[in-house]
């Protein structure tokens, strides 16, 4: 199996797996590291990966390794300081930030968690899951009225997390005959 068949399972276990975001600066929610790699590298031990994270003065690399084959997937993107402040303290506080921050944005990479992705996991952050009782429950009154599939969707995003199947649920169920 090719390195990259195996980091794509590796990809669909962690989705399965859920990404829950940790990172909070002043009320922004973010991903941290810590919210995705531990889980990537206990996958990436059951699948037989392995990654490798290095910088030069020219580029951040994310290297991720079939330890069978010896196949390599590389990521990188150049590397540049921000800005580089007069104080030494501060200018290796900047160096890790910036480490920090190139990490963050290869796993990401590597591992296809999209941006999109992301914003609706941190807007659905404090929200309940939608379930499909509550489908079940109400979906006789939401036929009676006017309001259509897709817009009794958005109203239940509005004031919940709707997981996909239960959107497909509402999608599947929601015209036709009462039950």
């Amino acid at each position: 199996m090719s390195v990259w068949k195996k980091l794509q399972q590796a990809r669909v276990a962690l989705y399965d797996a859920g990404i829950k975001q940790s990172g909070n600066n002043q009320g922004k929610i973010y991903l941290e590291l810590s919210d995705f790699t531990i889980d990537a590298q206990r996958i990436f031990n059951d699948i037989g990966l392995s990654s490798a994270f290095n910088v030069t003065e020219e580029q951040a690399t994310l290297s991720i390794v079939d330890v069978d084959s010896g196949d390599v997937a590389l990521f990188s993107c150049p590397m540049f300081l921000s800005s580089l402040p007069k104080e030494p303290e501060r200018g290796v506080k900047n160096l890790g930030a910036t480490i920090t921050y190139l990490r963050r944005y290869l796993w990401m990479l590597a591992l296809e968690i999209p941006a999109k992705e992301v914003a609706e996991l941190a807007k659905n952050h404090d929200k309940k899951d939608y379930t499909i009782a509550q489908v079940d429950a109400n979906i006789d009154k939401w036929r009676e009225g006017t309001i259509t599939p897709a817009a009794m969707i958005e109203k239940i995003k509005a004031a919940y997390a709707l997981p996909s199947d239960v959107e497909q649920y509402i999608i599947d169920n929601f015209t036709g005959e009462k039950k």
